[in-house]
């Protein structure tokens, strides 16, 4: 058996959910500074794929990351 007590266990299983809400919390910030690009790049692909290919609005985009 394991030599661990059910305290332990809980607590060990809470540590690392506090660790998992906290990366949560990074990835949001970092999808809200993405955001935006990520928005645009669909703006621009939009607009040029109506008038060009879509090979040269995914040079565009490229040209412009």
């Amino acid at each position: 058996m394991s030599e661990r007590t059910i305290e332990q266990v809980r607590s060990e299983i809470e540590a690392e959910r506090r660790l998992l809400v906290d990366d949560v919390a990074v990835l949001r910030e970092d999808m809200k500074k993405v955001l935006p690009l990520a928005i645009g790049a669909t703006v621009v692909l939009a607009v040029v794929t109506r008038r060009k290919s879509a090979w040269r609005a995914i040079k565009l985009l490229w040209w412009l990351r």
